[in-house]
């Protein structure tokens, strides 16, 4: 009779220990669910990151091509007015010369 509880308290304790393991096995797995969600949303983060980037590059080309249309204006402004004192002077000349 004694031999007999103490083998069920023996195998109440194997199976507690079962359903430890087995708990452990659960939260594990729940961990490694959690990891790879953390995972999914870096690699989401990284990619909105990446595509914030490319904008951001893409603005800058448009800045520096509105700055080089900028600055042919400025220069066909300058060509205009050289061609304006030039103008000017021949009319100047031939106020001179009349």
């Amino acid at each position: 009779m004694y031999s007999c509880k103490k083998s069920n308290e023996a195998q109440s304790l194997v199976d507690e220990q079962n359903n430890l393991v087995d708990e452990q096995k659960s939260l594990v797995d729940e961990q490694n669910n959690l990891v790879d969600e953390q995972k999914s949303l870096a690699d989401e983060q990284n990619n909105l990151v990446n595509e914030q980037n490319n904008l951001a590059d893409q603005q800058n080309s448009l800045v520096n091509e509105q700055k080089s249309l900028s600055d042919e204006q400025n220069n066909l402004a300058d060509e205009q007015n050289n061609l304006v004192n030039e103008q000017n002077n021949l009319v100047e000349d031939s106020i001179i010369f009349r």
